[in-house]
């Protein structure tokens, strides 16, 4: 099966998935970002402003526009400060419920409360959604790929000029690899023609590439960290979430809120693992800054080509095949079925 093209750039479409996928769960960050009281991230999911907080009673999720006027009530980004809308001062409690209005009488307003969203948090993962988000399967899918997510650090981001499906199915096949990673995953012994393991169901997807073992690369870094194996393994948590294990050493998540069916940033960090963790700061050091260098490169490539297809796929002559007989893309037809299957409300 294949996605019908329309729905790479059509508004009405992307308005459906933030209904249907999108609202059911979504991750927004990871507990660093909400290590304060008074902590706050925002998104722009579709139309809609949110702000995630860090209260006395936890991380909670909220409409991010004030009941007074529609101001903002938490500026773009991230920051420490009061729930509090800065046009006129109206006030919000840990409930996202108004607690003061300067020379307003409230009894008088018809709404007092901002919309909420259900927070979970797992493995470190902060996830909102409605009633019936489920992150229950969120530790097994870490461990799977062995993985603990720790403090991270470095965080970036990066915007792509594109649908954020075509993100999502870029990451899901290693058929491209040799073509667009020549500079990067290639060196590493991970191309195309690399051992590729992988698992599906309707919640996430799992895949590993290992290395070639006669690649000099590869052998050196085994040799400078005992316990390394050599190979990559990533998964990707339907709708919005990447997580990956680059040879035990460097964890990386990367997720993306769209806010346009044209444009998506993803923003990711990287976090140390215990295996590094137990080597000679030297060491450390120097893988810490070569997962950046490697990771900021390959996003690079992954961003060329991602944008171009978005291009492509608007064209009056586009056309969309899928290899459903080979193990090539595989995942992207699972992914394509589960997309399919939640836009029919399932």
């Amino acid at each position: 099966m294949s996605i019908d093209p329309k729905a790479y750039y059509d508004a009405a479409i992307f308005h459906e998935e933030v209904t249907h996928l999108f609202n059911r769960r979504l991750f927004v960050g990871t507990i660093a970002d909400f290590s304060e009281v008074d902590s706050y991230k925002t998104i722009q999911l579709g139309r809609e402003p949110i702000t995630i907080r860090r209260t006395l009673d936890g991380i909670k999720a909220f409409s991010n526009v004030c009941l007074h006027r529609g101001a903002l009530i938490d500026p773009e980004g991230t920051g420490i400060r009061p729930f509090r809308c800065p046009y006129h001062a109206w006030t919000y409690d840990s409930n996202g419920a108004l607690s003061h209005a300067p020379k307003i009488d409230m009894a008088c307003l018809k709404r007092t409360q901002l919309h909420a969203w259900r927070v979970n948090v797992e493995g470190g993962l902060v996830f909102i959604g409605q009633d019936d988000l489920d992150t229950t399967k969120v530790s097994a899918v870490m461990n799977e790929l062995s993985i603990r997510y720790s403090q991270p650090y470095y965080q970036s981001y990066i915007d792509h000029q594109c649908n954020w499906k075509l993100l999502v199915e870029n990451v899901l096949e290693g058929y491209h690899i040799s073509a667009v990673h020549s500079q990067t995953f290639v060196p590493t012994g991970i191309t195309s023609n690399s051992d590729y393991q992988w698992s599906c169901d309707d919640y996430a997807c799992w895949g590993t590439l290992i290395a070639a073992t006669s690649n000099p690369r590869s052998n050196r870094l085994s040799t400078i960290v005992k316990g390394t194996r050599l190979q990559y393994g990533h998964t990707y948590i339907f709708p919005n979430v990447f997580i990956s294990n680059g040879n035990d050493h460097i964890g990386y998540i990367g997720h993306f809120v769209p806010s346009g069916p044209n444009h998506t940033r993803l923003e990711w960090c990287l976090f140390e693992q215990e295996l590094l963790l137990r080597q000679n700061e030297t060491i450390r050091k120097a893988l810490r800054d070569a997962a950046v260098e490697f990771t900021q490169n390959t996003l690079t490539e992954d961003k060329t080509i991602v944008e171009s297809c978005q291009i492509g796929l608007q064209s009056t002559t586009a056309a969309y095949q899928l290899q459903d007989k080979s193990n090539l893309e595989a995942r992207v037809i699972n992914f394509q079925s589960n997309y399919e299957r939640y836009m029919r409300h399932v």
